[in-house]
């Protein structure tokens, strides 16, 4: 026996173990996810993929794509699909058209769906497809769609969020806090209205969705486990050394066993899958695992991840010739398995890529695990009393329920076994059933919906093969999925699904929200303007025969609208010309120069004054005669064009400031006293003027 110190060495063998099955290739890994059916009260039914029975469905059942549901009338559904919540009220009939990591295809053909989407990404679809229309979450928000039993409208309430309605050819944008109907098939027609107060089964989604906010386990575990919610009042959470977060069950046996109340059904593309028959025991089944301590069982987590990976069943089968020899299993042998422990790698029995394996045991703590051969381990809960069930071998094809077939099986008996990945029985139709397969009294839904084609804007994967044309491939790998390769081969994919017809493509005209006053596309739009609730906004597309604007059209008219509309507001005044502006600048810079000259004469000025105030005998000496421009030595007075230095003023002020400016000029010489006429001799200037020169050139006082 030798220690393996890392859980990554315990994965590659494992990936060994799966590549001795068949070579792993990408594009072979299954969906890291399904829907979870976590509630029923009335009459629910179901149609697994591959199938034309109708079963009683079982809570707990997973669903995945080609699977059907139909709830009677009165009836109620749940399920959970990690970020979405969907409920359904009856009657109603619904399918998955397609569910994987990043697609979630809905088919109502009837009733009444509700949905929340707690996270969206861009990377993500998630569409619901009625006989009318395709409504596709562009946000997440809170939705509801309602097809009508004649399958010609579709009502889509928005709540929150954004989504897009696309049919006959157009698509509508429905905002958060809208209500509308869409009538017709080739040809749609939409009523806009507000919300309506919420109805009786508007008030139950309310509750159920209050109750998984308030929900205490998710503290310990991410979101995106599915069944966490159902954690909290069927148990109790403690830190345990060594493990991290355990939750313990509060409601069960003393002697009881994890993966022993249920039962096996096959569900493709995973093979064997177990069904729990406790409200809890959807997370504790498929993700995690089971540890055991003094006082009983306890499940372990392990650390939080974004996006948990789902697994069919983290156990470990238990067979080989010598298995159950003590056993009385009866003819045909049989069965048993007990949980992984902590820090126990996974091992799929379906192909998958290494990565996948990587990634399916991310969520497992690392501890050392004890080895003997490559392909068998020595697992800490195998020599746990009670925790191997084993079941007749019919039992487990026929999903019978394990806790009334099961049979005890000696300590001996289980050293002396094999551990396998998965249980070599192939399945049978029975097995797809489950353990509702053979009730009198199932409903279904009414004939014309079996033929009733839905709008889909997406287009889905083929129809899936049926089970009839499957069994004897499976019977030659027992316990092991078909490859899709092998499933390609045995039925040619369809072009399109035969319940399908996509939707044409959208004409650009029509991509617009439903009403001219619809509210911005946020959660807390508001509702489109409507005079109250009662009244609704009734519209119809644009005429086929007339050419449809695009948006683009729509846009330029709206452009030139608006450029009218300023055109006839009043206009500034405008502006001067290139020239007028260059011839502006010179001025300005003459200016300039000027003022820098009458500095230069200042300067000059007054270094004469000081000159003047030298000794007497400098004083006596003749003073310099005064020149002309003596007079402007006192503070220049702005010259005409100093005004023209300012910022350029529009054309009309600046003829405005000139009437002014003339008009005061006229006014001062009004105002201004009128001269004497001067006495013979006299002289008109004042003392220390000269007056101008006579004709001889002299100047005279």
């Amino acid at each position: 026996m030798k220690t393996v110190p890392s859980i990554w060495r315990i994965v590659f063998c494992a990936a060994a173990i799966v590549l001795t099955f068949a070579p792993a290739v990408l594009g072979q890994d299954p969906p890291s996810r399904v829907a979870r059916l976590d509630y029923i009260n009335g009459s629910v039914s179901f149609q697994p993929a591959g199938v034309d029975d109708w079963a009683s469905a079982d809570v707990n059942r997973p669903l995945t794509t080609g699977d059907r549901l139909y709830i009677d009338n009165g009836g109620r559904a749940e399920l959970h699909i990690g970020n979405a919540t969907l409920r359904l009220n009856g009657p109603a009939s619904m399918s998955f058209l397609n569910l994987d990591d990043h697609v979630v295809q809905v088919e109502l053909d009837e009733g009444s769906l509700s949905f929340r989407v707690r996270r969206f990404s861009e990377d993500d679809t998630f569409e619901i497809d009625t006989p009318n229309v395709a409504f596709t979450v562009l946000r997440r928000g809170e939705y509801r769609v309602d097809a009508d039993p004649d399958g010609e409208s579709t009502l889509i309430t928005a709540r929150s969020g954004e989504g897009e309605a696309t049919g006959g050819g157009q698509s509508y944008t429905v905002s958060a806090s809208q209500r509308v109907r869409f009538g017709g098939t080739s040809e749609l027609t939409y009523d806009v209205s507000e919300l309506l107060p919420p109805d009786g089964f508007d008030n139950w989604s309310i509750s159920r969705d209050v109750r998984e906010d308030r929900s205490e386990s998710a503290r310990y575990v991410s979101p995106d486990t599915i069944g966490h919610e159902d954690l909290d009042q069927h148990g109790r959470w403690s830190d345990v050394a060594g493990y991290g977060p355990v939750w313990r069950p509060t409601d069960v046996a003393p002697d009881w066993a994890p993966y022993h109340d249920g039962h096996w059904a096959w569900v493709a593309p995973w093979g064997w899958t177990w069904v729990d028959d406790q409200p809890w025991g959807f997370a504790t089944s498929h993700y995690g695992r089971w540890a055991h301590f003094d006082d009983g069982w306890g499940w372990v987590p392990g650390p939080v991840v974004e996006r948990p990976v789902y697994s069919p069943a983290l156990v470990v089968f238990v067979g080989g010739p010598s298995f159950g020899a003590s056993a009385s299993f009866g003819g045909g042998g049989g069965v048993g398995w007990f949980p992984l422990g902590p820090g126990e790698p996974y091992i799929p029995a379906y192909r998958t890529s290494p990565a996948y394996i990587r990634t399916v045991n991310n969520n497992v703590k690392t501890t050392e695990v004890n080895s003997t051969t490559a392909g068998n381990y020595h697992y800490a809960n195998q020599a746990v009393r009670g925790a191997v069930t084993a079941v007749p071998t019919q039992a487990f094809v026929n999903a019978k329920p394990v806790a009334a077939s099961a049979v005890k099986v000696a300590p001996s008996d289980v050293q002396a076994s094999h551990f396998q990945a998965a249980a070599p029985v192939a399945p049978v139709k029975s097995s797809l059933m489950g353990a509702g397969a053979g009730k009198s009294s199932v409903a279904t839904p009414p004939a014309n919906l079996a033929s009733r084609q839905v709008v889909a804007k997406t287009a889905p994967p083929p129809p899936p093969v049926p089970f009839a044309k499957q069994q004897q491939s499976l019977a030659a790998q027992p316990g092991h999925p078909l490859e899709k390769t092998t499933l390609s081969q045995t039925q040619p994919a369809a072009a399109v699904h035969p319940a399908v017809k996509i939707a044409p493509p959208a004409s650009p005209a029509a991509n617009r929200a439903p009403s001219p006053t619809t509210a911005p596309a946020s959660s807390n739009a508001k509702p489109a303007a409507v005079p109250n609730s009662a009244s609704t906004a009734t519209t119809k597309p644009p005429d086929s025969s007339k050419p449809a604007q695009s948006s683009a059209a729509q846009q330029e008219q709206q452009r030139q609208a608006a450029q009218q509309k300023q055109a006839e507001a009043p206009k500034p005044a405008p502006q001067q010309g290139q020239a007028e502006q260059q011839k502006q600048a010179e001025q300005q810079k003459q200016a300039v120069q000027q003022r820098q000259a009458e500095q230069q004469k200042q300067t000059e000025q007054q270094k004469q004054a000081d000159q003047q105030r030298q000794p007497v005998q400098q004083k006596q000496a003749e003073p310099p005669k005064p020149v002309p421009q003596q007079k402007q030595a006192e503070p220049p007075k702005p010259a005409p064009q100093q005004k023209q230095a300012e910022p350029p003023k529009p054309a009309p002020e600046q003829k405005q400031t000139d009437q002014q400016r003339q008009a005061e000029q006229k006014k001062a010489e009004k105002d201004k006293p009128k001269k004497e006429p001067e006495k013979p001799g006299a002289d008109p200037k004042p003392p220390g003027a000269y007056r101008e020169e006579d004709a001889s050139g002299t100047r005279r006082r």
